[in-house]
């Protein structure tokens, strides 16, 4: 079983975890101290409304100077670009944070995108999509994100949310990873023989969506398009 599991259980285990919860940052320390890397710089504030392309382009550099793995560099930009342009478009918030860390025991690398703005679920009811089938259970509206039902209003490009199922199939098919959406009171978990989705306890909600992801650094060429819908 990938770490990544136990890192999420060791969150939601966390004494209080429903008052972390409830404010992004407080969370973002949690994590931090459970994968142990408290000591260092490995959050980075990503301002949506200005500066974005620099912030993103300096998260990426120093993920890439992290691993030093040519051969890791298309998937951590795909991941980088789906993932904060998802924020872009849909959270409604100034600013987020990009998460990376390498556990220099195992050699793997976790990557994390946190908002602290509006959920998977709301994007869904505020395009006004997929509602009678995802109902009132946020967890629906992981399963449909990871499927790619998209909440934009294209009807040329229908049903393609390339950002969340791409890196999904990307980090546990190719990469041989774990993939893990904290999104409202909602939370999905997906490794090679797993693919989860829960219903978080009572008032224990996250404030918009964190994306999480553990992978072994492999010096192995990756071919991503065979992954990308």
């Amino acid at each position: 079983m990938m770490q990544l599991s136990q890192i999420l259980k060791s969150l939601l285990d966390f004494n209080d975890s429903k008052s972390c919860f409830s404010d992004m940052k407080l969370c973002l320390k949690r994590l931090a101290k459970v994968t142990s890397c408290e000591d260092r710089n490995c959050t980075f504030k990503i301002r949506i409304d200005s500066n974005f392309d620099k912030d993103a382009s300096d998260f990426l550099n120093c993920v890439q100077r992290e691993t030093n793995i040519p051969e890791l560099r298309p998937f951590l930009s795909y991941f980088t670009d789906e993932l904060l342009c998802n924020v872009q478009q849909h959270a409604c918030v100034q600013e987020a944070y990009a998460f990376a860390y390498v556990e220099q025991a195992t050699n793997h690398l976790f990557l994390g995108i946190a908002d602290g703005g509006r959920t998977i679920f709301g994007s869904y009811v505020k395009a006004q999509k997929y509602l009678e089938e995802i109902g009132d259970n946020e967890a629906n509206s992981l399963y449909f994100a990871q499927k790619g039902y998209s909440t934009k209003n294209l009807p040329e490009a229908e049903n393609r949310g390339y950002g969340l199922s791409s890196n999904s199939r990307i980090v546990v098919e190719c990469l041989s990873g774990a993939f893990a959406i904290i999104s409202g009171n909602a939370l999905s978990y997906r490794e090679a023989n797993e693919n989860n989705f829960y219903k978080l306890p009572d008032n224990m909600e996250w404030p918009g969506t964190l994306v999480i992801v553990e992978i072994p650094i492999i010096n192995e060429p990756i071919n991503l398009y065979k992954y990308i819908y």
